[in-house]
C-alpha cells in the first residue's frame, strides 16, 4: 500500500513539474508575444494619427496655393491693369484667404508691381528687382515655391510661397502665409492625458504645439533623437514609430508623418509609462495568473490559489467592460470556473492534502 502511495506520489509529482514547465514557457512566450504585438498596435494608431495631421496641413497649404495659381487672380489681364485694379485683387486675396499676411504682385520681368499687407503699409510700382529672388526664378519656370520658414521678430513662424497665374508669361504672386493657423491641427490632436501633437520644419524648428510660447520662442528641436531620426530618413514617405527621449516628459513613444512637399514632420508623442500603462496592466494580470496557474499545477494552495484567480478574472472582465475593448465572455467564464475550484477543494492527491494527513498523524 506504501509502495503504491509512493508510486502514485511520483507520478503526480512528475505530472505536476511538467505542467508547471509547459504553463511557465507558455506564459512567458504568450507575455512575450503580446508585448510586441500591443506595442505595435499602440505604434499603429500614433502613425495614424500623424498620417492625419500631415494630410491636413498639407491640404492647408495646397489650398493657398491653388489660391494663389489663379483662382482668385482676375480675369482680366493683371499687366495692363492699373495699379489700383492691382492693389484691389491682391486685397482680396488677403480678404478670402486669412492666412495670407502680405502679398506681392511681381511682373515677368521681375518688377515689383504691388505689394499690400495686414501688418504694413500697402505699396504700389516700387519696381523692386525679383530677378535673383528664388521664389521668383522657381515660379517664373512654372513650379510654387516654398521657401525655408522664417520667424517675424523671432517669434511667429511664416512661409514663403510664390506661384504664377493661369498664364505662363503672366504675373507672379509672392505670399507670406502666417503660420499660426496650422496650430489648430496640432492642439486638437488628443493622445492620452500628458501626450501631445507638434509640427517642425526641416531645420528642426518648432512651427506648431499645443504650448504657443514654445512656438514663439523658436524652440530648435534638431537635438532631440526622434528628430534627427525624422531628418536622416526624409525621403521616406511612411510614417515611422520609436521609443525616444523628450526635453520634458522623459522617455516617450513617438511617431513621425513626413510632408514631403514643405519638408516638415509631424509627431506624436505620450509617455511610456502612459502609452503602456494598459499593457503593463495586462502583463501583470498574466503574471498572477501564471503564479496560480503553477500553485495549482503543484497542489499547493488550492483555494486561495484559486480565489486568487477568480478575483483577477472578475477585474479583467470588469476592464473589458468599461474599456470596450474586446470580449469579457472568456474572463467571465474563466471566473466562474476557479469560482468552482474554491468550492470544490484540492484533490486527493495534492500536496496541501499531503501535508494536511501528515499533520493528521502527527496529532
Amino acid at each position: 500500500m506504501n509502495l503504491r502511495r509512493r508510486l502514485v506520489v511520483k507520478y503526480v509529482a512528475y505530472f505536476a513539474t511538467l505542467v508547471s514547465v509547459v504553463l511557465v514557457s507558455s506564459s512567458l512566450l504568450g507575455m512575450y508575444l503580446s508585448y510586441g504585438k500591443d506595442r505595435q498596435i499602440l505604434g499603429q494608431l500614433q502613425q495614424e494619427r500623424a498620417r492625419s495631421a500631415a494630410l491636413q496641413i498639407e491640404r492647408f497649404i495646397q489650398e493657398i496655393e491653388r489660391h494663389l495659381g489663379g483662382s482668385t487672380l482676375p480675369l482680366i489681364d493683371m499687366l495692363t491693369g492699373s495699379r489700383e485694379e492691382q492693389r484691389f485683387e491682391l486685397s482680396k486675396l488677403l480678404r478670402q484667404v486669412p492666412a495670407v499676411a502680405d502679398a506681392t504682385l511681381v511682373a515677368p520681368d521681375g518688377r515689383e508691381l504691388a505689394y499690400v499687407s495686414r501688418l504694413g503699409l500697402d505699396a504700389e510700382g516700387s519696381g523692386k528687382d525679383w530677378t535673383s529672388d528664388p521664389a521668383f526664378v522657381a515660379a517664373r519656370g512654372g513650379s510654387t515655391h516654398f521657401g525655408a520658414v522664417h520667424f517675424r521678430r523671432e517669434t511667429e513662424p511664416y512661409l514663403t510661397i510664390a506661384a504664377g497665374g493661369r498664364s505662363k508669361v503672366g504675373p507672379i504672386v509672392v505670399a507670406e502665409i502666417n503660420l499660426k493657423f496650422i496650430w489648430d491641427v496640432a492642439s486638437r490632436i488628443e493622445v492620452g492625458t500628458a501626450g501631445r501633437a507638434y509640427v517642425i520644419d526641416s531645420n528642426g524648428y518648432l512651427i506648431a504645439h499645443p504650448d504657443i510660447s514654445l512656438v514663439l520662442h523658436k524652440t530648435d528641436l534638431s537635438a532631440l533623437p526622434q528628430v534627427r531620426a525624422a531628418r536622416m530618413d526624409s525621403s521616406a514617405n511612411a510614417a515611422i514609430s520609436m521609443v525616444a527621449d523628450d526635453q520634458t516628459s522623459g522617455s516617450v513613444l513617438t511617431s513621425f508623418a513626413p510632408i514631403p512637399a514643405l519638408g516638415w514632420f509631424v509627431f506624436v508623442e505620450q509617455p511610456v509609462a502612459e502609452a503602456l500603462a494598459p499593457l503593463y496592466a495586462t502583463l501583470w494580470r498574466t503574471g498572477w495568473l501564471l503564479i496560480g496557474g503553477l500553485l495549482l499545477a503543484l497542489g499547493l494552495f488550492f483555494r486561495p490559489a484559486s480565489l486568487a484567480i477568480m478575483a483577477v478574472m472578475i477585474v479583467a472582465t470588469t476592464n473589458h467592460i468599461v474599456s470596450g475593448q474586446g470580449t469579457a465572455a472568456h474572463a467571465f467564464k474563466n471566473a466562474w470556473l476557479f469560482a468552482g475550484f474554491f468550492l470544490m477543494g484540492p484533490g486527493r492527491y495534492s500536496i496541501d492534502q499531503y501535508f494536511a494527513r501528515r499533520a493528521h498523524l502527527r496529532a
